[in-house]
């Protein structure tokens, strides 16, 4: 007698009991379209689609991306429900006593935006391997999305050429170490610090057309609802203008959670208020498990609508005031 194939989690790949409605895992919904393990019977699928015992195919690579530091941090980062492709990216890493951390959101209305955000986040974490400048990793990651440009569309200078589209996205650098915190960013991608006392904080400013009609003295709910509240101000590309430097350093005082994301989950949970009261609910069901609460956070986007592509990253700060690595 055959042994009746086991069920998949088609987020994580882990197993399932038929009637389960969520992954215990990764927190998944679970739905007819979920993966299950391969005919081979020894094996379950992996990361890329694989199966992890005999090799062979069993779906298309999900243009799904996690990073999975244990108790230091975690990304994940997820196409949502409405696009084709993931056009966000992000880069973590351990760096000394500390943690690093870059998000960023290919902008889609340009060609390729994919490959201006991995360029961005990849180039912003290497850029703080060697240096705590959280604004100098900014400006690595912008040389490098014009690196990423197709030269034809740009001068002898690296600027764009009149009237021609090129790469560009959004960049939030986040660099934790000992009790301080030092942010740095370009668009509309956040950074939130969350304590576990006190209130709840969005570190970043949104360089966005809602943000400086709010400046002007509209009001913010007519701002923030207006059509074009969400046309980003500042990006990185060849074709921005200079950048204006976008610093925040401050001294963490006690513990609490390091939140980087982009728009596809904020656009939730558009308060500091609900924003914080969403990742509390999460980070308690996840038992403090960094990645466990970053899946739960993009399953929440993806149930809410998932339009946007979404990516979090989640990093503890403990009770010394010190990123745990």
């Amino acid at each position: 007698m055959t042994a009746a194939t086991p069920l998949c989690c088609g987020a994580c790949g882990a197993a399932y009991r038929a009637g389960d409605r969520f992954c215990e895992d990764c927190g998944h919904a679970l739905s007819s379209q979920t993966r299950v393990a391969c005919d081979c019977g020894e094996g379950k699928p992996d990361a890329d689609g694989f199966c992890d015992s005999c090799g062979r195919r069993l779906s298309p690579p999900p243009d799904r991306d996690e990073s999975d530091l244990g108790a230091a941090g975690a990304f994940v980062s997820d196409p949502g429900l409405r696009h084709v492709r993931n056009e966000d990216a992000a880069a973590i890493a351990v760096v000394g006593d500390g943690l690093v951390v870059a998000v960023s959101d290919g902008v889609s209305t340009g060609p390729d935006p994919r490959a201006a955000s991995r360029a961005a986040a990849t180039s912003a974490v290497a850029s703080l391997r060697s240096t705590s400048d959280v604004w100098a990793a900014v400006e690595a990651a912008a040389a490098a999305v014009v690196a990423a440009t197709d030269r034809q569309l740009l001068d002898a200078h690296g600027t764009a050429l009149a009237d021609a589209e090129v790469p560009a996205c959004t960049l939030v650098v986040a660099h934790v170490r000992g009790n301080r915190l030092g942010v740095a960013s370009v668009g509309d991608s956040r950074c939130y610090w969350l304590p576990t006392d006190g209130r709840p904080e969005q570190v970043t400013v949104d360089d966005s057309w809602a943000t400086e009609a709010i400046a002007d003295g509209m009001d913010e709910s007519a701002a923030n609802s207006d059509p074009r509240a969400h046309m980003i101000t500042a990006w990185l590309g060849a074709d921005a203008d200079p950048l204006n430097r976008c610093v925040v350093e401050r001294v963490i005082d006690g513990p609490g959670l390091v939140i980087v994301c982009t728009d596809g989950l904020w656009n939730y949970a558009a308060s500091v208020g609900s924003f914080a009261a969403l990742v509390a609910e999460h980070w308690a069901s996840a038992a403090g498990s960094p990645i466990i609460t970053a899946r739960r956070l993009v399953e929440f986007a993806r149930r809410a609508g998932g339009a946007d592509n979404i990516t979090v990253a989640v990093i503890p700060v403990h009770h010394e005031g010190a990123a745990h690595a």
